[in-house]
Order: C-alpha cells, then sequence, then structure tokens
C-alpha cells in the first residue's frame, strides 16, 4: 500500500528536472533578459517591463529598435509567467555547462 503513495522528494525532484527542462530550452535573448532583470531591476519583472514600455513610446525609434523591444516584452512576459506559475526564480537555475560558462563570462555573470 505505501507503494502507491508518491514521495514529496522525489515529487520536488521531478519539478526541479521540469524547470530545468524549460531553462535549457531558453534562447540567449530569454537570458539576457534574466539578467538584465537581476542586475538593472533589482529582479523585478515590473521595473523591466516599465523601462520597456516606456522607451517604446519614445519618439522617433528605428523600426528595428522597436520590434526588439516589442520581442522583449513578450519573452518578458513568457518568462514571468512560468516563474510566477511554477514560484520558481529562473536565473537560479540557469546551468553551469554545455557552453553556458562562456556565456556567462561574457555577460559579466558569476560561475
Amino acid at each position: 500500500m505505501l507503494k502507491n503513495m508518491p514521495k514529496k522528494e522525489n515529487s520536488e525532484e521531478t519539478k526541479l528536472d521540469a524547470h530545468r527542462d524549460f531553462v535549457g530550452k531558453l534562447t540567449i535573448e530569454d537570458l539576457i533578459l534574466l539578467k538584465l532583470r537581476q542586475e538593472l531591476y533589482d529582479g523585478s519583472w515590473s521595473a523591466l517591463e516599465k523601462d520597456l514600455q516606456d522607451r517604446l513610446q519614445n519618439r522617433p525609434l528605428i523600426y528595428k529598435i522597436i520590434q526588439r523591444i516589442r520581442t522583449d516584452l513578450e519573452r518578458l512576459e513568457k518568462l514571468r509567467a512560468y516563474e510566477q506559475q511554477n514560484n520558481v526564480d529562473l536565473l537560479n537555475l540557469l546551468p553551469r555547462a554545455d557552453g553556458m560558462l562562456e556565456f556567462m563570462d561574457f555577460m559579466g555573470m558569476d560561475s
């Protein structure tokens, strides 16, 4: 009978694996947003979003910058939603291997 009861530790490990899988699929642009949120906005999605929205309202902007800001805002929503739904900070889940060390050095992240 005890075999059918899920173990809490097993459940937590499964969740952590799912979060790591999500992080493993993030693009470089997603990772940059995570880093910017941490370094420039004290970990606040709202502050980053407000800054991007403010920049978007500033005229004149060249089309490419406008498109990049819009894309970053979409990315921000995806990352924030995942963190809120799963009560996790994705930055803490970034892998430290498989090419990430070079990226982290480039971005000035501690390894």
